[in-house]
C-alpha cells in the first residue's frame, strides 16, 4: 500500500461510472489516501458491496485520508483506494468494516493510478463475505431514470385497460392473453435496458401529456 494524492471522487451509496456523474453530484478530491492492491476476488466483493473488512485493515487506514469538501480539508476515518491490475475503486467504511460509499475514478486518473498499482505488491486482506448478497445495478443513471419514468407513467394509466393493453402490444408486439398482463409488462421493462425503452417512453409521454 502506498500514499496517492489529489484523486477526484464522487462518493455515493450507488456506484456510478464517471461518465454518469452529474454537475449536481458532490464531487470531492481526496488530497491524500492509501492505494491498496488486492486480489481480483476481493475487488469483486468491494465493487458489489458484499464484504466486511477485518479490523486489522481498518486500523491500518484509520484517519489516513484527507478530503477536500466544500473548500474545507477534512479527515475520513476509514477510506482507501483498492486496485487490481485492471480496475480501481474508492471506498469508505463504517467502524465495523461495512462499506458506506463507493466511487469510480475519472478515466485519466484511473489509468495513471493503474500504472502505479502495477509496481506495488498485493496486500493480503482479511475479510468476511456477506451471505445476503447485494446485487449491483448494471444500468446507467440515465437508463434508470427512463425506466423509473416509464413505471410512474404506467402507474398513472394502470386503471385504463384499453390503453394498457395497447401499451402491452407496443412493447411485446402482441396483445395480452393474461389478466396479469400489467405485471408481465412491468417485469419486462425493469429486467434489462434496450433501445426500445426510449421509444416506449415517447409513447407514454404523448398519452399522459394532459394527465
Amino acid at each position: 500500500m502506498i500514499y496517492v494524492y489529489d484523486v477526484i471522487v464522487n462518493f455515493s451509496s450507488s456506484l456510478y461510472d464517471f461518465y454518469d456523474w452529474k454537475e449536481t453530484d458532490d464531487i470531492e478530491t481526496l488530497k491524500k489516501t492509501y492505494l491498496i492492491k488486492v486480489k481480483p476476488n476481493v475487488y469483486k466483493l468491494l465493487v458489489s458491496n458484499n464484504i466486511i473488512l477485518d479490523k486489522t485493515i481498518l486500523e491500518s487506514i484509520k484517519d489516513k485520508t484527507k478530503i477536500l469538501s466544500n473548500k474545507k480539508l477534512e479527515t475520513l476515518t476509514y477510506c482507501a483506494l483498492f486496485s487490481t491490475n485492471e480496475e480501481i475503486i474508492a471506498c469508505t467504511f463504517s467502524s465495523n468494516g461495512k462499506i458506506l460509499e463507493r466511487s469510480h475514478l475519472i478515466l485519466d486518473e484511473e489509468l495513471e493510478l493503474l500504472d502505479l498499482s502495477s509496481s506495488i505488491e498485493e496486500t493480503n486482506i482479511k475479510y468476511k463475505s456477506l451471505t445476503n448478497k447485494f446485487i449491483p445495478n448494471l444500468k446507467s443513471r440515465n437508463e434508470l431514470l427512463i425506466i423509473n419514468t416509464i413505471n410512474r407513467k404506467l402507474d398513472i394509466l394502470k386503471d385504463n385497460e384499453e390503453l394498457t393493453k395497447y401499451l402491452y402490444f407496443e412493447w411485446f408486439d402482441k396483445y395480452p392473453n393474461n389478466t396479469n398482463y400489467l405485471n408481465i409488462l412491468t417485469k419486462s421493462i425493469n429486467k434489462e435496458y434496450t433501445n426500445k425503452h426510449e421509444y416506449f417512453l415517447s409513447i407514454l409521454k404523448l398519452i399522459t401529456f394532459n394527465r
